[in-house]
C-alpha cells in the first residue's frame, strides 16, 4: 500500500547507450508513467544517455548527482 510517505525509485536501469531496449528518453517516460520518484541510469560502462535522459526529465545538465560513475535523476 502506497502512503503519501512512500516513495518507488529504481536504482538500476539500462537503456541502448548500453544494453537495454529503451532509449534514455523511453526509460524516463516509462519511470513517469510507473509513478517512480527517482530513476538511476546505470548503463554498462558509459554515461552516454545520462544527458539525454536528465534533459528528458526537466533537469539540465549538472542537475543530477553522480555516484560510483552513474548518475541519478529526480523526476519530479
Amino acid at each position: 500500500m502506497r502512503t503519501k510517505d512512500t516513495i518507488s525509485v529504481d536504482l538500476h536501469c539500462h537503456s541502448t547507450a548500453s544494453d537495454g531496449t529503451l532509449s534514455p528518453t523511453e526509460v524516463v517516460d516509462l519511470a513517469v508513467a510507473s509513478g517512480l520518484s527517482a530513476l538511476a541510469l546505470t548503463d554498462h560502462d558509459t554515461i552516454e544517455g545520462v544527458a539525454e535522459a536528465a534533459v528528458h526529465a526537466g533537469r539540465g545538465p549538472g542537475r543530477h548527482q553522480p555516484g560510483d560513475g552513474r548518475r541519478r535523476l529526480d523526476l519530479g
